[in-house]
C-alpha cells in the first residue's frame, strides 16, 4: 500500500450556516515520489471541500489536507448524522484507493417568522367581528410545534386563535385565524381603531428557536401584565405582532345608508309579530323550486371570494387560452417523444388516434406523470443548468410551473387524491426524494438516508407508503445494481424490498395488491415485472426473448399495463399488455415514444 491515511477527528459536529474542519494526514509510504489526489464520498459535494486536493510527496514524509463541511442554513438540510469518507488515490499506483470515514453530525436549527394578514381590519357593521390570518412560516430544519395567543391591552376587543397550536414542517407554512370582535357597540360619533397584538412563540420543549419579523421579538410580556404570556407557558422570547380593527359607528351613516340597515330590521320585526298574532293557525303551503330534470345538468354557482375583512376581493387572474375548455378524455397515455431535436411531452387515447401536445416548450420536456383524475400532465422541463416541474392542464394548456432554482427536479409522481407529487432531486447535493403540495407549497425532502440515489417514485393506493428505485455506492465509488425500497410518505427510513437486480421505475397497481416494474433479468434491455408490495413472489410478465421492455405504468381498472418497447426487438415505442400476461400490441402513432403515463 502506498500511503497510509489517518483522519485525526472521527466525529464532527456542524451548525447549518456554520462550518468544521477536519485534518486528513497522507505518509507516503512507497519508494518513489508521489502525488496523492483526494476527494469525499458520501456527502453533498456542494457544501464539502478538500484542501488542497492533492499531495506530492517523497518517500517517507507525510502532509496534510483539511476537510470543511460548511451546510448551509436551510430549510433542506435535514438534521442528520451521516458517514463520511475521505478517498486517497495513488497517481503512481492507479490501483490503489483507500477511504478513511468519519461521522458527521448536522445539528437541527429553528427559525421562525410570522405575520398578519391584513394588518388592520374593519369590523362588520351590525355584528362588530373581523378576521385575520395569521401565516406562521419555519425557515428551519426540523419540525416545530408553534403556540399562539392574542390580547387586547385595552380590554375592548374579544380576541381567539385558533388553532392555538399548530405543527410545521421545515421550510413549510401555516395559517391561523385570528379573530376579533369589539366589546361595545358604537352608536355615534367617529370611527374608533382598536389596536390588539399576537404573540407567537415555539412550544415548550422546542430548541433555541431564532425569530424572525420586522418588528423583532418581544421577551416582556404584553399589557396588562400577565394577561397573554400565561397562555403560553414555558417560553422565553416571543414574537409580538400588532393588528388594529376599525369599528364604524351605526348612527354615522347618512339616513340612505341608515335606512339600508333600519328597513330591514323593521321588516323582520313586523314578520315577528304577525306570527306571534297568527297564534296555532296552521302554517301557509311554502312554495318548492320546481325538481331539476335529470337529464340537465345542475348549475355550478361559484362564491365570490372575500378577504380577511369579509368586503369582496377580485377573483386569481386565470391565464388566457387560445381554445374553449373541453372535457378531458376518460383515459390519457401521456408520453415523450423526439418532435424537431427536442423531447416533448404528449397525450394521446389507448386506442390511438390524435396526440395532443403539452405546452410546447423550446426546451426538453420529460418525465411525464398524468394526474389521478387524467385532467392534467405534471412533467420536468431541462434548462441549462437546472431543471424543474412544471403542470399543465391537459383541456386548456393552462400551465404552471412549481419548483424553481434549486438544482434539478425530476420524475413527478401524484399521490392518489391528486392533492401532493412526490419527485427527485439533487438539490441537497445528493439525488433524494421531495414531496410537495399539486400547486408547488410545501417542498420538503422525505428521506433520511441521503446516499441512496433515489428515482422512479410511486405512491400506494392508499397514499401511505412510496416505492422507489435506489442506487448504492461502494467505498471506491462504484454504483451497485439499483434495488426497490419503499419509505412512509410522510418521511422516513426507506426499508429494501428487492435484491440489487436493478429494478427501476416502480409503479403501484390501482388495486394496491401489486407493484410492476423493470429490470434486465435475462433481457439486457428489460422486462417487466410484477411483485407483492412486501417485495416477495417476483414474475415477469413480458414474453421471453420479445425485446426491451421498460417503464410500465397501468390501466385505470389494473387489467393492462402500458409500457416502452426500446432495443433488442421491432417496433419501440408505447405498446399494451393484460396484466396477467399475455401478447403486447403497439399504440398507434407511439413509434419512437417511451415513458408513459397511463390515467
Amino acid at each position: 500500500m502506498p500511503a497510509a491515511i489517518f483522519l485525526e477527528t472521527s466525529h464532527l459536529e456542524v451548525d447549518p450556516g456554520r462550518d468544521v474542519v477536519a485534518t486528513v494526514t497522507v505518509h507516503n509510504t512507497g519508494q518513489i515520489v508521489d502525488e496523492f489526489q483526494f476527494d469525499l464520498v458520501g456527502v453533498p459535494a456542494v457544501w464539502a471541500t478538500v484542501t488542497p486536493p492533492s499531495l506530492s510527496l517523497f518517500p517517507g514524509t507525510g502532509g496534510t489536507v483539511q476537510v470543511r463541511f460548511a451546510p448551509p442554513r436551510d430549510a433542506s438540510v435535514p438534521p442528520t448524522t451521516e458517514t463520511f469518507g475521505v478517498r486517497v488515490r495513488s497517481t503512481a499506483d492507479p490501483t490503489f484507493s483507500y477511504v478513511e470515514e468519519g461521522d458527521l453530525t448536522v445539528h437541527p436549527f429553528a427559525e421562525l417568522a410570522a405575520r398578519i394578514v391584513p394588518r388592520s381590519s374593519r369590523a362588520s357593521l351590525l355584528r362588530r367581528r373581523a378576521r385575520h390570518r395569521l401565516v406562521v412560516e419555519n425557515t428551519g430544519n426540523a419540525a416545530l410545534v408553534v403556540e399562539a395567543a392574542a390580547a387586547d391591552p385595552d380590554e375592548r376587543l374579544d380576541l381567539s386563535v385558533a388553532p392555538p397550536a399548530v405543527t410545521v414542517n421545515p421550510g413549510g407554512t401555516a395559517t391561523l385565524l385570528v379573530a376579533a370582535r369589539a366589546r361595545e357597540r358604537l352608536i355615534s360619533g367617529q370611527a374608533r381603531t382598536l389596536q390588539f397584538a399576537v404573540a407567537v412563540a415555539p412550544a415548550a420543549g422546542s430548541p433555541p428557536t431564532a425569530l424572525l419579523t420586522p418588528g423583532g421579538p418581544v421577551a416582556a410580556p404584553l399589557r396588562p401584565p400577565g394577561r397573554l404570556n400565561p397562555l403560553l407557558p414555558g417560553t422565553g422570547s416571543l414574537l409580538r405582532l400588532d393588528g388594529s380593527v376599525v369599528v364604524r359607528p351605526l348612527l354615522a351613516f347618512g339616513l340612505p345608508q341608515l335606512a339600508a340597515v333600519a328597513v330591514p330590521l323593521a321588516l323582520v320585526a313586523v314578520v315577528a309579530l304577525g306570527a306571534l298574532g297568527r297564534g296555532s293557525a296552521a302554517p301557509s303551503p311554502q312554495p318548492t323550486a320546481p325538481a331539476q330534470s335529470a337529464s340537465a345538468p345542475a348549475a355550478v354557482v361559484s362564491p365570490t371570494p372575500t378577504s380577511a375583512t369579509g368586503s369582496p376581493t377580485a377573483p386569481p387572474t386565470v391565464a388566457a387560452t387560445t381554445a374553449s375548455p373541453s372535457p378531458a378524455p376518460r383515459s390519457v397515455i401521456a408520453f415523450e417523444t423526439v418532435r424537431d431535436g427536442n423531447l416533448d411531452v404528449l397525450v394521446v387515447s389507448p386506442d390511438g388516434g390524435p396526440q395532443t401536445p403539452i405546452a410546447a416548450s423550446p426546451n426538453n420536456e420529460m418525465y411525464p406523470a398524468v394526474s389521478p383524475d387524467g385532467t392534467q400532465v405534471a412533467y420536468m422541463v431541462e434548462g441549462t443548468d437546472t431543471s424543474d416541474i412544471y403542470v399543465t392542464q391537459i383541456a386548456t394548456n393552462a400551465t404552471r410551473q412549481l419548483t424553481q432554482g434549486a438544482g434539478h427536479n425530476s420524475q413527478p409522481a401524484w399521490s392518489p387524491d391528486g392533492t401532493r407529487l412526490v419527485f427527485v432531486s439533487d438539490r441537497g447535493g445528493t439525488v433524494d426524494l421531495y414531496t410537495m403540495n399539486a400547486d408547488g407549497s410545501l417542498q420538503r425532502r422525505l428521506l433520511d438516508a441521503p446516499t441512496l440515489g433515489a428515482g422512479g417514485p410511486t405512491w400506494s393506493p392508499d397514499g401511505r407508503t412510496i416505492v422507489f428505485s435506489a442506487s448504492t455506492t461502494n467505498p471506491d465509488g462504484t454504483v451497485r445494481p439499483a434495488a426497490l425500497y419503499s419509505v412512509p410518505a410522510a418521511g422516513g427510513q426507506p426499508a429494501r424490498l428487492t435484491d440489487e437486480i436493478g429494478a427501476g421505475r416502480p409503479e403501484w397497481s390501482p388495486d394496491g395488491t401489486q407493484v410492476a416494474f423493470d429490470a434486465p433479468g435475462d433481457d439486457p434491455n428489460g422486462s417487466i415485472f410484477l411483485m407483492h408490495p412486501d417485495g416477495s413472489d417476483i414474475t415477469r410478465i413480458t414474453p421471453a426473448g420479445w425485446g426491451g421492455a421498460i417503464d410500465p405504468t397501468w390501466s385505470p381498472d389494473g387489467t393492462e399495463i402500458a409500457f416502452s418497447r426500446v432495443g433488442g426487438g421491432s417496433g419501440a415505442g408505447i405498446w399494451i399488455e393484460p396484466s396477467g400476461g399475455g401478447t403486447p400490441t403497439p399504440v398507434d402513432g407511439t413509434d419512437g415514444a417511451d415513458m408513459p403515463s397511463w390515467h
